[in-house]
């Protein structure tokens, strides 16, 4: 077998936890990633691994050793360990109902109920790894196993200080009591904390207001590209300009409704020109008048 030179997952959050520390969440994000993967393929070859617990987890890197206290380096890889009580899907040989297999406090509820499993078992036991990895705890302890079981298939999760909403509903739905409720697969899983996690780092980078975030930043669900939603916006912006426009006809309306002076009387005067080749011509020259107010009006 493989020798990994590392602590196991478990080790190190248990170090990590003892101090009050917890794992930054961009490196929760890809230590995930990297594990639904690993799942994927057990999955896709029929194994259903039943006991997925940081325990059963190993962090190994090539470039430096990790250590429990220490912080992980940016290459830690988690490798999947202790597959003794797989299920394969395609064998003749099943488990028997109402076996109970597993860790209790990793345990999904149709495993503490001794029911048939599938991959989605695995799922919920990686999303209470991943509560761990987040809260610094697990969802449900107790010293009797019957309380913890009973814990598992019938208590919601509490909620996890400190995430946003995004990422709640994310790990809820990872640890939903009824399997058809669950993500479907690890990758599944996976994608959605990636997707809650940058939403929430998107939105606190950005001063937009959130409704032209919505517009103009998250992807359509309808398949619309964001170009052509940006569109909506040239009717709108036209209304504005056509409105305030109008509003400042109707104000020199109003200015030029004012009583006026009483108009001058015109003179005029014949002015005679002549050039030595041309005969002289008549120009009229009125003088100026203060009849009708003059307005000015100048916009880009």
């Amino acid at each position: 077998m493989e020798y990994v030179a590392g602590a196991s997952l478990g080790t190190y959050l248990r170090e990590l936890h003892k101090n009050n520390g917890r794992l930054d969440i961009n490196q929760i994000n890809k230590l995930l990633g990297k594990l639904a993967n690993a799942l994927k393929y057990a999955h896709d070859n029929d194994v259903i691994h039943r006991d997925i617990k940081p325990a059963n987890i190993l962090l190994a890197s090539r470039t430096n050793p990790i250590e429990a206290g220490k912080p992980l380096p940016e290459d830690a890889e988690p490798i999947i360990t202790d597959f003794g009580l797989v299920r394969f899907t395609q064998s003749a040989r099943q488990t028997s109902t109402g076996v109970i297999t597993g860790t209790p406090v990793y345990m999904s509820p149709e495993q503490a109920r001794g029911d048939h499993v599938d991959g989605r078992t695995d799922v919920y036991s990686l999303g209470v790894t991943v509560y761990e990895m987040l809260a610094g705890r697990v969802p449900f302890d107790s010293d009797s196993t019957l309380s913890l079981l009973h814990k598992q298939i019938y208590d919601p999760p509490p909620p996890i200080a400190g995430i946003s909403d995004e990422l709640q509903a994310v790990m809820d739905r990872a640890l939903a009591k009824d399997a058809d409720e669950r993500f479907a697969t690890p990758i599944d899983f996976a994608e959605a904390f990636q997707a809650a996690i940058l939403g929430t780092t998107e939105a606190a980078t950005l001063t937009l207001p959130k409704s032209f975030l919505e517009v103009n930043t998250l992807p359509s669900s309808n398949g619309k590209t964001i170009q052509q939603r940006n569109k909506t916006y040239l009717p709108v912006a036209l209304g504005i300009v056509t409105l305030f426009l109008i509003a400042i006809g109707v104000f020199f309306t109003s200015r030029a409704s004012l009583p006026s002076p009483t108009p001058q009387p015109i003179n005029t005067e014949m002015q005679h020109t002549a050039t030595d080749n041309a005969p002289a011509a008549t120009v009229l020259v009125a003088a100026p008048s203060q009849a009708e107010p003059v307005g000015l009006l100048r916009f880009q």
